[in-house]
């Protein structure tokens, strides 16, 4: 109803490839925009988060992808977040 481009955040567990893929599926569908999907990285991941985001980007039709790794208590500046703010 906003008509606004989707940002996606998915984690990066081990299945993640999948459900993203059902993900975009479905807003394709829908025809709704997507800006950028984040790939935040799991606590307990079993796959190294930049072949994740490498493997989304495989599949993701010219989508931007954007790997967040998990950040320390306290850290509220990362390159990956200022990148995922310009793609809004």
């Amino acid at each position: 109803a906003l008509d606004i481009p989707i940002l996606l955040v998915v984690g990066g567990y081990l299945g993640t490839i999948s459900h993203t893929l059902t993900a975009l599926n479905v807003l394709a569908q829908r025809k709704l925009t997507l800006a950028a999907i984040v790939v935040s990285e799991s606590e307990r991941h079993t796959v190294e988060l930049d072949d994740t985001v490498a493997s989304i980007e495989r599949f993701s039709g010219g989508v931007e992808v954007v790997g967040l790794p998990r950040l320390p208590a306290g850290i509220k500046h990362h390159p990956a977040i200022a990148r995922i703010a310009s793609l809004l």
